[in-house]
């Protein structure tokens, strides 16, 4: 993966999920953390470095269970906001804390995305980006189920791959301005591979020609459904019933 995809992820991820230090329930009623992270079964919890809240000491395998079940039982708070979560549980995760689980999962989901885009290594930054954005809303297994997507990436045709790439919205609104940041991410790619610019320079969130008409319009259309959403986390979790047929 181009490293500036790797340095810009957190920022990226974070429009869209909202950054939180302790567990909360998604709309779907799983436990979830970090940037969107999904902690459910608790086995997933478990394995993370949680610590206290107070004190900061490290939080026991007895600590994370309890806590952990105490939310799962609270299905209401799957309709509200991730704050009011928190009064539920002590363990955390410190900003390390959830460095090391964004950068894991990340990482994770290239692997399985690289079986599939055998072309990997060779797409721009841009693109890259906006596969990774697609498989931290939806699980990676998104390359298997957006097939008219992946063959145009297989391509390098990036303004086709961006014809059938929306992800539904359907109960998850929140979806809304990841699509449209997705939409300025490939047509960035577009522009490299056809300018032949330099494919490990990301230019998301801005774009090679400022000036294009085609690009201010979707960089004006992400900046708005962002302000719409912005603060409201939500995330598929990875099943595939969740995903749209192409």
């Amino acid at each position: 993966m181009h490293q500036t995809v790797v340095d810009r992820f957190r920022e990226f991820s974070i429009r869209f999920e909202g950054l939180v230090h302790w567990p909360y329930l998604d709309i779907k009623g799983l436990v979830t953390v970090g940037i969107g992270n999904l902690i459910d079964p608790v086995s997933a919890a478990l394995a993370l470095p949680w610590v206290l809240e107070g004190d900061g000491s490290p939080a026991t395998r007895e600590q994370v269970l309890a806590d952990w079940s105490a939310l799962k039982a609270r299905k209401e708070l799957a309709k509200r906001h991730y704050n009011a979560a928190r009064p539920i549980t002590r363990i955390r995760l410190t900003e390390t804390g959830v460095d090391i689980l964004v950068r894991s999962k990340l990482l994770q989901n290239e692997a399985y995305m690289r079986k599939r885009l055998t072309n990997w290594d060779r797409l721009p930054a841009d693109a890259q980006l906006f596969c990774c954005s697609m498989a931290w809303a939806v699980g990676p297994g998104w390359v298997d189920i957006f097939k008219n997507c992946v063959a145009f990436l297989l391509k390098s045709d990036f303004t086709n791959a961006a014809k059938c790439a929306a992800i539904k919205t359907e109960g998850n609104p929140g979806i809304v301005p990841r699509n449209a940041a997705n939409q300025v991410c490939l047509h960035n790619a577009e522009t490299v591979t056809l300018r032949q610019l330099d494919p490990d320079v990301l230019y998301w969130p801005s774009h090679p020609d400022p000036n294009g008409d085609t690009i201010a319009n979707l960089q004006a259309e992400a900046r708005k459904t962002e302000a719409e959403w912005k603060g409201v986390p939500y995330r598929f979790p990875e099943d595939e019933d969740t995903l749209p047929n192409v």
